[in-house]
């Protein structure tokens, strides 16, 4: 039942250590909670590499984002080779 579980989390929130919280704060504090949990946070976006950064019809041969990554991750070697690849084609 939804409404079950607003109070539930109400009360995780108004502990006692949290009892002097006001209505409209404590109703802010629900909201907010409620929005980090529906967006789930990720914090491996950028680590995950993406297909596209690596396709060389990219209009100037290698992406930034590619090259970005593989110095960041000192594959020099792999950088080289995929910039010889875009020169070839």
């Amino acid at each position: 039942v939804p409404c079950e579980r607003i109070f539930s989390s109400g009360g995780e929130t108004s502990t006692e250590r949290r009892n002097r919280l006001g209505p409209q704060l404590l109703e802010a504090l629900q909201v907010l909670k409620f929005q980090l949990r529906q967006e789930h946070l990720t914090f491996t976006d950028e680590l995950v590499a993406r297909e596209e950064d690596y396709q060389i019809e990219i209009v100037g041969g290698v992406s930034d984002h590619a090259i970005k990554e593989l110095i960041a991750a000192q594959r020099i070697d792999e950088l080289k080779e995929l910039i010889a690849n875009a020169k070839e084609s």
